[in-house]
């Protein structure tokens, strides 16, 4: 695994997290609008994990879970990647 990791705006290289955002469309009023992307790319190969958040509004814990999740991992030690997107709900 050597090549980086692009999704949206996120270019990730093996070792590393990083954080972005994917654009999904444009608002009424002419913004785009973006849903937050966070990736953790492992040193080495493995399986794809993906995590998503806020898929109800009113649920707080999803998110929050993410985050705190995120907090743990270590990208050095990490086989696999960790595509992780806190709020869906846009």
């Amino acid at each position: 695994m050597s090549s980086k990791l692009t999704i949206g705006t996120v270019n990730v290289a093996p070792g590393e997290k990083a954080y972005g955002g994917i654009e999904t469309n444009t608002s009424v009023f002419g913004e785009k609008e973006i849903i937050p992307i966070i990736v953790v790319r492992g040193k080495k190969d493995g399986p794809i994990l993906w995590l998503n958040g806020a898929t109800h509004g009113d649920e707080p814990e999803g998110p929050y879970s993410i985050f705190m999740a995120l907090d743990d991992i270590d990208p050095e030690s990490l086989a696999g990647t960790v595509v992780a997107v806190p709020v869906m709900n846009v």
